[in-house]
């Protein structure tokens, strides 16, 4: 079994990011917040070169509910995806300028 250190600031942010994943889940599971949100509510959040990225990174996808029906993302998938992804460790600097 591995070892890790971590200074407490490190395990404060880490520790406050699991309570919002988890409270937001928590929210979902209940049916008291929707479990997706529209495209464009998701670039307002969360910018649309990032949406790109993610989509690229194959992080999240689009969900379609029916034929011609609006388009859809996970807030999970969301929510994790700008806790996690630091988008200059995944592209290199040809793949960043092509999502622009």
């Amino acid at each position: 079994m591995k070892t890790y250190e971590i200074d407490e600031i490190s395990l404060n942010k880490l520790l406050k990011n699991a309570s919002r994943l988890g409270a937001v889940q928590a929210l979902i599971d209940v049916g008291m917040t929707n479990p997706t949100i529209g495209v464009n509510e998701a670039i307002k959040k969360y910018g649309k070169n990032n949406i790109k990225l993610w989509e690229k990174m194959k992080i999240i996808e689009r969900v379609q509910k029916g034929m011609g029906a609006k388009q859809y993302f996970s807030v999970s998938d969301l929510n994790q995806a700008a806790l996690h992804v630091k988008r200059y460790d995944y592209l290199t600097v040809k793949e960043r300028n092509e999502i622009k």
